[in-house]
């Protein structure tokens, strides 16, 4: 029994440094503006190490790290594809927030798609207690064709709105709060159809606003 316990505290302890350590390369958000994940996704411009992208990100497998590329000849029609290579598609560190019970890491990543074009690119929270131990993950942005997932993180009372177009006939709009005792992300409100408004006025049609921007501090 205590040959168990001290292998699994010993593994922590040698874990937790790293953890740490890529946790606070992560360039820190400080502001109380409410934060776009799309806008997240597309000004981040701090690549992660290749060695922290396999390990943190994509489970060990390095082969994730790289996406295939066509070679074009003249315009982008199939016709004209002369070659096919691979790219590096390395996930970029978005921001992270400290709370008092918990810290928020976001970041993005890419999925391939091995026709070569079309790849899809992720944004993704991250919930790491206070020992450098991840306890969820959410994904707020995807993106392949059109915006299939985004919606607005409020760093202040870490409420985050979704709308989810992932599936065309079924589209969701979610709200999620973090639980600070759990440290998991909860879902506390769900809408779902279709809603003819921008992403920014559908938190006033569904009713939602004083939910998502309470405790603000704008």
């Amino acid at each position: 029994m205590y040959v168990l316990f001290g292998i699994i505290y010993s593994t922590l302890v040698k874990c937790q440094p790293d953890n740490q350590k890529f946790i606070k390369s992560f360039p820190i958000n400080d502001k109380c503006e409410i934060i776009s994940t799309r806008g997240m996704v597309v000004n981040a411009s701090i690549k992660m190490s290749k060695e922290d992208a396999a390990k943190y990100v994509y489970n060990g497998d390095t082969t994730k790290l790289y996406c295939p590329e066509l070679e074009f000849l003249g315009g982008y029609e199939k016709s004209n594809i002369v070659g096919k290579y691979n790219a590096e598609y390395i996930p970029n560190k978005c921001f992270r927030v400290d709370y008092d019970k918990f810290i928020l890491l976001a970041y993005s990543f890419y999925e391939c798609n091995p026709d070569g074009f079309n790849h899809i690119v992720y944004g993704r929270f991250d919930i790491f207690d206070k020992n450098y131990v991840k306890t969820d993950s959410l994904c707020v942005f995807k993106e392949m064709y059109d915006d299939d997932i985004c919606g607005f993180f409020n760093p202040q009372n870490h409420k985050i709105y979704l709308y989810d177009m992932s599936n065309l006939n079924s589209k969701k709009s979610l709200m999620y709060n973090i639980n600070e005792n759990s440290l998991k992300f909860e879902e506390i409100q769900r809408y779902e159809g279709d809603l003819n408004a921008t992403l920014k006025d559908q938190l006033k049609k569904l009713g939602w606003e004083e939910l998502f921007y309470g405790d603000d501090c704008q």
